[in-house]
């Protein structure tokens, strides 16, 4: 059995997750659809597959059981409702809205229309990402005391009509880019009790407060000037282990325990095919695991619980309350 999947939106994330959909074997790419038909049309050649020119038209396609969001971040919310308004099962990119009561309509709408809602904050599906929360969970490595991550890019100016640019359409870096490492953190050591941020929209600088034996950091931003490359990393101690990660760094990921020689784990591998995309994606394996992690939820009638739409809400409440704190230069309570 297969489930019916319909992306919205063929810009660079639509592409990809268009891509990884027509490889994942319980789903059946249907229909591609954007305001710009030829593009829908031009991908959905491609993808053999139906090219719509507006959402409306694709929702009612009845062979479409799963909308996949991918439009501009300032568009979620009202497509997203009005998917689950038309008895769709959505999986929406991130961030999952610009502001949490667009969050809320969110919730609310698949809630009220029992369909499921996942926001696919891909981070949680990365190897080397999975690998360390795997290694939260168990305990294995002890608590962790200390994590901090760093994500850095030039400004996306391959973005549709440069939209990522605009602060007011996709919350800037602070929320766009940071909210990957936001998310994370949440993830593996809970709610922060405060947060205090400091830098600028486009480069923030962020300190979570867990208590006096927990202490989180993320750095994130854009840099102007073309040229430098896209980076991601973390390094997380533990009691009785150190993980770290650089997404530039071969191997990527390297442990170091007391009394014996660092060591890199093998990572499991998916055999997706790679993007064509521009952007930061070298390929769509994570992208991969995530869309058929929450495609395999849809066809077995279960409940996705990696990610729920209310943690999505938790990570971009966050994000706003560092923004708040960048503002006024005080800590935000949460």
């Amino acid at each position: 059995m297969t489930v019916g999947v319909g992306v919205v939106g063929v810009g660079f994330m639509g592409t990809a997750h268009s891509r990884a959909h027509s490889q994942i074997p319980s789903a059946r790419l249907v229909a591609i659809a954007d305001t710009e038909r030829e593009r829908a049309a031009g991908l959905a050649r491609q993808l053999k597959c139906r090219a719509y020119g507006s959402l409306d038209e694709m929702l009612r396609d009845p062979e479409v059981q799963i909308v996949d969001v991918t439009l501009p971040t300032y568009l979620h919310a009202d497509a997203a409702v009005r998917a689950a308004e038309a008895g769709k099962h959505v999986i929406c990119e991130k961030p999952m809205a610009l502001t949490t009561s667009e969050a809320d309509r969110m919730i609310r709408a698949a809630r009220r229309h029992g369909v499921e809602l996942m926001v696919a904050h891909v981070i949680r599906f990365w190897p080397e990402w999975a690998f360390l929360a795997e290694k939260v969970k168990s305990g294995e490595f002890g608590k962790v005391r200390v994590i901090r991550c760093v994500r850095l890019s030039s400004e996306p100016r391959w973005a549709w009509k440069m939209w990522l640019l605009d602060v007011k359409k996709s919350g800037g870096p602070a929320i766009d880019l940071h909210i990957h490492d936001v998310d994370f953190i949440l993830s593996i050591l809970g709610r922060p009790k405060s947060v205090v941020s400091t830098g600028t929209i486009g480069h923030i600088f962020t300190t979570y407060h867990y208590g006096r034996n927990t202490v989180a950091t993320a750095e994130g931003g854009w840099f102007p000037l073309q040229g430098y490359p896209f980076v991601m990393s973390y390094e997380c101690f533990l009691d009785r282990a150190t993980v770290k990660y650089s997404s530039d760094a071969s191997p990527t990921l390297s442990i170091f325990r007391p009394d014996e020689e660092p060591y890199s784990p093998s990572l499991a591998s998916v055999s997706a095919e790679p993007s064509t995309t521009v952007g930061n994606i070298a390929d769509i394996a994570p992208y991969y695991e995530e869309l058929k992690y929450f495609v395999g939820c849809i066809d077995r009638g279960e409940k996705p619980s990696r990610i729920r739409p209310e943690e999505a809400r938790g990570s971009l409440e966050v994000c706003l309350a560092e923004i708040r704190s960048l503002k006024t230069g005080r800590r935000i309570r949460l």
